[in-house]
């Protein structure tokens, strides 16, 4: 199960969100979003149920086909 940053890029961009307030709502770290957006390590997958939590929509909408 991988992530799929564009598609959360995507999300954010729609729903008008900035990193900040993704962080706020998924309750992470900006350092551990820093380093799954740089690409220097993969997100866990209790780290991408928190993202889709924080961004409203269902864990699949955000894993690459």
């Amino acid at each position: 199960m991988n992530l799929d940053l564009k598609k959360v890029l995507v999300i954010m961009a729609r729903k008008c969100m900035d990193d900040k307030d993704m962080l706020a709502r998924a309750e992470l770290s900006a350092g551990t979003w820093g380093q799954i957006k740089s690409g220097k390590c993969k997100a866990k997958t209790s780290t991408i149920g928190r993202i889709a939590k924080g961004l409203g929509v269902d864990v699949t909408e955000i894993l690459e086909d």
